[in-house]
């Protein structure tokens, strides 16, 4: 049986479970859609909610080697641009190398900003949340952050670096915290 780039983003957009398949069989987790240019990374990323397959279905290209850097042809656009609908995906991206300083295929914003801000527009906490985590600049852009977070009282508390009123903070993740090299 022949393989083919049609038949890949075809089948990987009808059943993401199909990209397992693609993959086990040989085709390059990069490969570009034939009319496109586009990577399937990309073309499955951008919805403003992902399936869990669809989900598991990028992570797998991502584990596969993906590259989580490649901007599409057309306007630059990025992964981690868009990926704003699932944390899991977001924190797929950052763990495999995505910059976020990068290009997000909008002028004069970085895939970060982009991101932050589209996360905050369909109400993503949890995606905020992980970008403060690792790190991003919010005092730099707090206050245009928080005004369009408004009325949205988790992503304000992630902004702030707080927890909603009614809920306990939550301590940071075992990953961030500072480690010592074990002795020997």
């Amino acid at each position: 049986n022949h393989f083919t780039p049609d038949g890949f983003f075809l089948a990987a957009l009808m059943n993401p479970a199909s990209v397992k398949l693609y993959l086990d069989a040989g085709m390059p987790p990069d490969t570009p859609n034939p009319d496109t240019g586009d990577t399937l990374l990309l073309s499955m990323l951008g919805g403003s909610d992902a399936s869990p397959e669809q989900r598991a279905a990028v992570r797998e290209l991502i584990r596969r080697g993906a590259d989580v850097n490649r901007g599409a042809r057309e306007g630059g656009g990025t992964p981690r641009a868009r990926a704003f609908c699932c944390a899991d995906v977001v924190r797929a991206l950052l763990d495999a190398g995505a910059k976020m300083g990068g290009p997000s295929g909008q002028p004069g914003q970085t895939a970060a900003q982009m991101l932050m801000n589209t996360a905050i527009a369909f109400d993503k906490p949890d995606v905020v949340r992980l970008l403060v985590d690792r790190g991003y600049p919010v005092a730099a852009e707090r206050e245009k952050l928080l005004e369009s977070a408004s009325g949205r009282p988790e992503i304000e508390a992630a902004l702030r670096g707080t927890a909603p009123a009614g809920q306990p903070a939550e301590a940071p993740p075992a990953s961030r915290a500072p480690s010592k090299p074990p002795a020997e």
